[in-house]
């Protein structure tokens, strides 16, 4: 959560910034995206992307607590 949260902010201007928060803060999904959509080109693939990251560096992290088990 957090590093799609920090990829999104580095993406936007600091009154953007300040909004984004705001929004997320109020736990308005909707109005969170608008706004999202209204400043960042291609949004939605880079949270993906960044999903995708840390989906992977799970699966490591998770192979290699498995071979410290056992």
């Amino acid at each position: 959560h957090s590093k799609v949260v920090s990829s999104v902010l580095s993406n936007l201007s600091k009154e953007d910034k300040q909004i984004f928060l705001e929004n997320l803060s109020l736990e308005n999904h909707e109005k969170t995206w608008l706004h999202l959509k209204e400043k960042v080109k291609d949004i939605e693939d880079k949270i993906k992307s960044d999903i995708n990251l840390v989906v992977k560096e799970l699966r490591q992290d998770i192979k290699k607590a498995k071979k410290i088990k056992s």
